[in-house]
């Protein structure tokens, strides 16, 4: 027995189908090439675009890029400039500060100059009064008198010394003279004006204010090792210039008999100004 063919579905052959169909086909094809072609069009479009404004953005990132590194060293060259400005400014001022001080020093200098030109005038002008041993010795050494010294005051300067007046006193102590030795001189008398380059004639008397010699005394200064009798005191004066000066005097005698000519300058109180 012989088997019949197998019966294709309705619709499974193409040419079965009907004009109409075909032409919805060819429609729909069509419609989806179209749209197909639309996208691909878009989507080129799309990568133009996004090309583009890639292509903007890098160059605006370049030349930003470019605008910041020329500001940063327009900042650093004025960055330089400022600190080079400033050094110049702060080593001018230190140059002016130098030649201030340069200056000071020199009017300084002028100034010490002119003040020794004056001082150095002045030693040469104004008066030079000093004691002199007295010239007959120390009178009237003996038991229960009043020692007398008859002081010769000179000037050895070349103008007068205005308002000379002196004081003192004599007295025996122990020598050496000790160097805190205090002294008692008494008033100063006197006032006179002393002429450069004289002394006075009649001296100035000085003698013991309250004291007298005794005899151990005057047996203590026979060969003056242990003690002298002494002669001390204090000129005052005025100069050419108005300045007070003075002038201490201290003298240490020793030796026998009434007068006592034998002397030594005292290593203390012989200072003036």
């Amino acid at each position: 027995m012989q088997e019949k063919p197998a019966r294709q579905p309705k619709g499974s052959n193409p040419s079965n189908s009907s004009p109409s169909e075909q032409q919805q086909i060819a429609i729909a094809i069509d419609a989806l090439k179209r749209s197909y072609d639309t996208s691909e069009n878009n989507r080129q479009k799309h990568d133009r675009e996004s090309l583009k404004w890639t292509r903007r953005t890098a160059k605006a990132a370049i030349a930003y890029t470019v605008v910041t590194a020329l500001l940063l060293a327009a900042g650093i060259y004025s960055t330089i400039q400022a600190w080079r400005a400033v050094d110049a400014a702060n080593r001018s001022a230190e140059a002016a500060k130098d030649s201030v001080t340069a200056a000071n020093r020199a009017a300084d200098a002028a100034a010490a100059q002119t003040r020794i030109a004056e001082d150095t005038e002045k030693h040469q002008l104004r008066a030079y009064a000093y004691a002199k041993p007295p010239p007959q010795g120390v009178q009237n050494v003996v038991a229960g008198g009043k020692v007398l010294a008859v002081i010769a005051v000179r000037n050895s300067g070349q103008t007068p010394a205005y308002h000379l007046r002196m004081r003192g006193n004599t007295g025996v102590g122990v020598w050496p003279i000790p160097s805190l030795q205090t002294w008692r001189e008494g008033p100063y008398g006197g006032n006179l004006v002393l002429n450069p380059e004289t002394e006075t004639t009649t001296g100035g008397k000085i003698s013991s204010d309250v004291d007298t010699i005794t005899q151990p005394d005057i047996e203590s200064v026979h060969d003056g090792k242990t003690h002298r009798l002494y002669v001390f005191g204090t000129i005052l004066y005025e100069d050419i210039f108005g300045s007070e000066r003075y002038s201490d005097f201290c003298f240490a005698y020793y030796g026998d008999g009434p007068i006592l000519t034998t002397m030594e300058y005292c290593e203390i109180h012989n200072n003036a100004n």
